[in-house]
């Protein structure tokens, strides 16, 4: 066998072999799923995604969230954290989950009031807010 054939009997075995390592998951369409949203504040939402997909971008478009509103978002599946990084299939996602998610909402005046009161229970209401004794 001349050294080209054997160079090229190589570089066929080494394209196979590159080839194949190619179908993974990032290369190839994930299998179909049904997920349904249950978002803290509104109805849930079904949505059909793909195995391989990035939770953060689906949740995101899904819900029509801020980049602000993404970054303080928490995700669980039967209250563990989701990675919201990784694709569903990373996370353990199947078809059929329901997933948990949960918006930080800004507190009112009164809320942050009651839970100064409730951790400091030498204070009273007037202490903490003058103006409304």
């Amino acid at each position: 066998m001349s050294g080209s054939s054997k160079m090229r009997e190589v570089l066929a075995e080494d394209l196979e072999r590159v080839s194949s390592s190619y179908s993974d998951a990032a290369f190839s369409q994930g299998e179909i799923m049904t997920i349904t949203l249950l978002p803290d504040d509104a109805e849930s939402i079904i949505i059909t995604v793909q195995s391989n997909q990035i939770v953060q971008d689906i949740i995101q478009e899904a819900l029509k969230l801020s980049a602000a509103q993404i970054r303080s978002m928490m995700v669980s599946l039967g209250g563990e954290a989701v990675e919201m990084t990784m694709c569903f299939e990373e996370n353990g996602i199947e078809d059929g989950a329901r997933i948990e998610v949960s918006l930080p909402r800004k507190a009112t005046f009164e809320e942050v009031v009651q839970d100064m009161l409730e951790l400091n229970p030498d204070c009273t209401k007037v202490i903490i807010n003058p103006l409304n004794s």
